[in-house]
């Protein structure tokens, strides 16, 4: 008998077998890539996104869109300087602390704000004088300061630094003068085309051996001096804490009455910061 047309059938079957066996396995590959591709959106669970290669979906690219525009607003709103420029700084104020409520000051100097620094220095006359020190027929007087501050900027317009000031009080009666300096930061901000600095220091009562005063000092400017504007409108508003001053500082007895009395007291500035 022959067995060749056997065989022949047994070999065409297999094949037939694993031609098919082929075509499922290319077919399950297939259907893994497309369920691969079909993958869901960490923003919308239930918006696939086409695509290995397409990272996001339309919620992802609003939200990108929406973050470089803030950027892009403060990048385009700010600008650094090159070199320094005069400044010119009217001002109202309203005092405490013995002084008159009601004063004006006037103040210059020069600024230079570089892409990593903010370096200020000035020189104020203030009309303040004492009307309750208890002290008689001190009518008259006057406080002469400088002032001089170094802040670090960092990326994104947060800044770090400190404030050193010197003043001198004049008055029928007597002179004083003292020192301080100041430590915090702040930040520029721009929003819808509207641009600001805020800033905010503490004083401590180290540097302060006349009155020992220590407090915190907030200031506000509209629109930020990173705009470069002619005119900037600016508010500082100052708590402090203080004590009698020390007349005599090799009398322990009599200085430890004068730091016992102890005077809590604000002020505020409303000024215009001129560009030169």
């Amino acid at each position: 008998m022959n067995r060749w047309p056997f065989f022949l059938a047994i070999l065409i079957f297999l094949s037939s077998f694993t031609q098919a066996q082929d075509l499922n396995e290319k077919q399950l590959i297939a259907d893994t890539a497309n369920s691969t591709s079909d993958t869901i959106s960490p923003i919308s669970p239930t918006a696939p996104t086409r695509g290995a290669g397409n990272l996001g979906s339309r919620e992802t690219v609003t939200l990108n869109v929406k973050a470089k525009k803030k950027e892009s607003e403060e990048d385009r709103l700010f600008d650094f300087d090159k070199r320094p420029y005069l400044l010119l700084l009217p001002s109202l104020r309203l005092n405490g602390a013995g002084f008159a409520p009601l004063s004006v000051a006037i103040g210059g100097g020069f600024s230079f704000e570089p892409r990593h620094m903010i370096f200020q220095g000035l020189a104020g006359y203030n009309t303040a004088h004492k009307s309750n020190d208890g002290t008689e027929n001190n009518t008259k007087g006057h406080i002469r300061s400088l002032n001089a501050g170094l802040f670090y900027r960092f990326p994104r317009y947060w800044f770090v630094g400190t404030d050193a000031s010197w003043g001198q009080l004049s008055t029928t009666n007597y002179k004083k003068q003292s020192w301080s300096m100041a430590f915090g930061g702040g930040r520029d901000f721009a929003f819808d085309g509207i641009t600001t600095r805020l800033k905010l220091t503490y004083a401590p009562p180290t540097f302060d051996h006349v009155n020992g005063s220590q407090g915190i000092n907030l200031e506000f400017y509209l629109p930020s001096p990173l705009e470069q504007r002619r005119f900037t409108y600016y508010e500082l508003v100052g708590i402090m804490i203080l004590h009698d001053t020390i007349t005599d500082p090799h009398d322990p007895a009599l200085t430890a009455i004068q730091k016992g009395n102890i005077a809590h007291t604000a002020s505020c500035i409303f000024g215009v910061r001129v560009r030169l």
